[in-house]
């Protein structure tokens, strides 16, 4: 069918993200050792509850984010602005929150930003001054798929988008998702152009960061062996010391915290994932959930970038079927959603390209 492999790919997107936030959710915040201790090697979904869920299968505010900024995507029929994020923020909360969103957005971060639009701040300046963390690039991948196969639109895009919650190199981060999955689209892309367009497109700290990553990366062909090189080389300390009490308030752990929501850790750190699993969304989606820390949001990526990468067939069907079930959301309507925007942006693009071709040739 005409356009199959766009929806495949878009729905591959979207269904490694949640996946992948839902399989690494019950064990967020633990270390990789006391992962292996109780569960040996979690290689698919587990019915136990993490600190964010109340439900088996439930994804976090990681995909709660996602299909925000996709239900502003479709509402527009195209590429959207920080101003378009903040307005679709406040139509669902006038109606009475009818998706649940801030029922997933709990963290002082994400609150932060939503406060500050609330009371009238620019959308684009909202995220100024909050603590340097992972939220605005957790539901960018959307901006990635309506951009699909332009990631330097892409990453554009993103830092708009992002600066409603996000400022500095934390929003330069959600340039690197944005851009890869992006990336992900073309049908001639490669693990190596992916990653490429990562660090093309977002900026030189977290470049520097994805390069080392990947370097280490190189090494290993298990994504279960990479572990103990990562936390050696690649983790970025809780600085504001904001995630601890959250997690010991909510829940009464039996392990010692391991976690930090720095994107300077996460977005390298999926990527390498996606890198050793050599863009297969299942084994990326694993290592990033066996890393442990903010797994969720490590899977999430990784399965996002993956997901566009190759498609929805390379995914687990009843993990997808139990995360739709679970959250009571389709995701191939929401896939299927989504397309019509992306070609919107094709058309759009393709009359700037005439425009600019009679002005050369006139």
């Amino acid at each position: 069918m005409k356009g199959d492999l766009l929806f495949k790919k878009v729905f591959g997107c979207l269904a490694g993200g949640a996946v992948g936030d839902a399989m690494g959710a019950p064990v967020e915040a633990w270390h990789y050792e006391s992962i292996q201790q109780k569960y040996g090697k979690i290689t698919s979904l587990i019915p136990d509850l993490g600190v964010a869920q109340k439900n088996p299968y439930e994804w976090t505010d990681d995909t709660a984010l996602r299909h925000l900024i996709c239900r502003t995507i479709i509402r527009k029929g195209g590429r959207i602005t920080a101003y378009d994020l903040a307005e679709q923020w406040m139509i669902e909360l006038k109606a009475g929150d009818p998706e649940g969103l801030l029922q997933k957005i709990n963290y002082y971060s994400e609150r932060f930003s939503l406060s500050r639009i609330i009371m009238g701040v620019s959308a684009r300046e909202a995220g100024q001054g909050n603590a340097p963390v992972v939220d605005a690039a957790l539901g960018i991948a959307p901006i990635g798929i309506v951009n699909a196969c332009h990631p330097r639109n892409a990453a554009a895009d993103a830092y708009d988008v992002a600066g409603s919650m996000q400022w500095g190199y934390a929003q330069e981060a959600a340039m690197a998702i944005a851009a890869a999955v992006a990336e992900a689209f073309k049908p001639d892309a490669t693990i190596d152009s992916i990653i490429e367009a990562s660090t093309t497109y977002s900026g030189p700290i977290m470049k520097r960061q994805i390069e080392k990553a990947i370097s280490i990366a190189k090494k290993y062909d298990d994504v279960f062996e990479a572990r103990k090189e990562f936390y050696e080389k690649l983790l970025v300390p809780d600085e504001h010391k904001m995630l601890a009490p959250i997690y010991e308030k909510t829940r009464n752990l039996p392990f010692k915290i391991s976690i930090s929501c720095n994107p300077l850790e996460l977005v390298p750190i999926s990527l390498a994932f996606f890198y050793i699993a050599r863009g297969d969304p299942n084994t990326a989606m694993i290592g990033g959930t066996n890393f442990g820390r903010d797994c969720d949001g490590i899977a999430g990526f990784a399965g996002s970038i993956a997901g566009a990468y190759k498609g929805v067939d390379a995914i687990d069907l009843e993990a997808i079927k139990k995360v739709e079930e679970a959250n009571n959301t389709d995701l191939a309507k929401l896939s299927s959603d989504m397309i019509k925007p992306v070609i919107n942006v094709l058309q759009m693009n393709r009359e700037s390209v005439s425009a600019l071709d009679q002005l050369i040739s006139s």
